[in-house]
This record gives structure tokens, C-alpha cells and sequence, in this order.
């Protein structure tokens, strides 16, 4: 397998989400073998390096993609075991079937109404799979990006809404050295504000896990 770091035409780590980056600074980037399944690939095995097998289709999407599987298999062993356990489940369930022109069940998390719905069904970040765990990064890092492009206030709230308790929760999940007994479906996430309604304020500030300036205006949250 020919090995080297691939191009970085259309990426860069300082593009990677803040929580993230880390995890990202001690990545390795290997070229593979074109496959015609993968455009790049993180190993259990070999969890700190990204094989890209297409170099010429990786795009940051993809970086910021990969990047989550590397930091959830560097987090405490009992969280990688839940992830793990997920993963089987979806597999057995078919998910991961390859459809042709278009991502296998396992990447969907069902979007904004689907992130929304699962919220008030009380589901947590344990209940996602490590496809689609990535693909909220992506995603809502991508949608942010492009709200505050377009000033279009109310996608920005809803992409925060839906998006932002479950990424606080990846962020939080415990590292290898971080004491944790066992993963549970309670929020792993700290009681913390969200940010204040954009279409209210004029402000469209990143939260600070995307590497922004988000910031609260009300009163301190009350602790349950």
C-alpha cells in the first residue's frame, strides 16, 4: 500500500472543529488503495492514522469526518465499548449495507428533525452510532458555516437547537485517562446555556466547540 501524506488542496487542520483539534494534531495521513467504497477510513487498529484512499474527492467534510472516529476511539475505554456495542447492533440490523449513490443506513441520524425528535425522546449522544456521530460534526459544522454566510438567523438557531446538545456531549465524553465506571444513556453534558437566538440578537457567533465566540446573554442557568 503506498503510503504518504495526502493532498491538502481543499483542507486544513485549523478548519477542524475546536474540540477536535487535538485530536487532530497528532494524526497521522496515509495514502491507500482506491476501493471504490471508501473515500478515506480510520482503523480500531490504528485509531491516529486516516487512510485516504481517494485523495483527489477528501474535502474538509471529510477530514472533520474522520477526525471524530479518531477521537472516539481515544476516549475511555467504556465509551468505546458502548460505541462498539451500537455499531454491532446497526450491523446487524443492516445498516452498514452499501446502497449505490448514496451513504449506507449507518451514516443517517435523521438531520435537524431527526436530532430534535430524539431530544425530546430523551436519546442521548450514546444512542448514535460512530457514522453518524461524525456526521452531526460535519454536518452542523457545515450548516453553521453556511448560515452565517448566507445572515440567515433562523437556520443558524435551528441548526444550534438540534445540533449543539448532542455535540457538547461528544465533547464531554471522558478520555482514555478520564475516570468513567460505565456509559449510560443519562446527559453526559454539564447543565450549559445555549446560545441566545440569533434572529433576535443579529448574533451569529459559532459555538465555541466549532472555534467561535459564542456567547450567552441571560442569567446563569439553574443546575437540576
Amino acid at each position: 500500500m503506498p503510503t504518504g501524506p495526502a493532498p491538502r488542496r481543499e483542507y486544513s487542520l485549523e478548519d477542524v472543529p475546536a474540540f477536535l483539534e487535538p485530536t487532530a494534531q497528532h494524526m497521522k495521513m496515509q495514502v491507500g488503495q482506491p476501493n471504490g467504497v471508501d473515500i478515506a477510513k480510520v482503523s480500531p487498529s490504528d485509531p491516529n492514522t486516516v487512510v485516504v484512499n481517494q485523495p483527489d474527492q477528501f474535502t474538509q467534510g471529510d477530514l472533520n469526518h474522520e477526525t471524530v472516529h479518531s477521537y472516539d476511539l481515544s476516549r475511555n475505554p467504556a465509551v468505546v465499548a458502548q460505541l462498539a456495542k451500537v455499531q454491532q447492533q446497526q450491523q446487524a440490523a443492516g445498516m452498514y449495507t452499501p446502497v449505490p449513490g448514496q451513504l449506507p443506513k449507518a451514516y443517517d441520524y435523521g438531520g435537524v428533525e431527526g436530532l430534535l425528535a430524539a431530544r425530546q425522546q430523551g436519546k442521548t449522544i450514546a444512542n448514535y452510532g460512530p457514522e453518524q456521530r461524525a456526521q452531526m460534526v460535519r454536518d452542523w459544522q457545515a450548516g453553521i458555516k453556511d448560515a452565517i454566510q448566507r445572515g440567515d438567523t433562523a437556520k443558524f438557531d435551528l441548526l444550534n437547537k438540534a445540533y449543539a446538545p448532542f455535540i457538547r456531549q461528544e465533547a464531554n465524553l471522558p478520555g482514555k485517562n478520564e475516570s468513567m465506571i460505565m456509559m449510560t444513556h443519562r446527559d453526559l453534558t454539564p447543565p450549559a446555556p445555549e446560545l441566545p437566538p440569533a434572529a433576535i440578537t443579529g448574533i451569529m457567533e459559532p459555538d465555541k466547540l466549532l472555534g467561535g465566540n459564542g456567547r450567552y446573554l441571560g442569567p446563569a442557568p439553574r443546575r437540576k
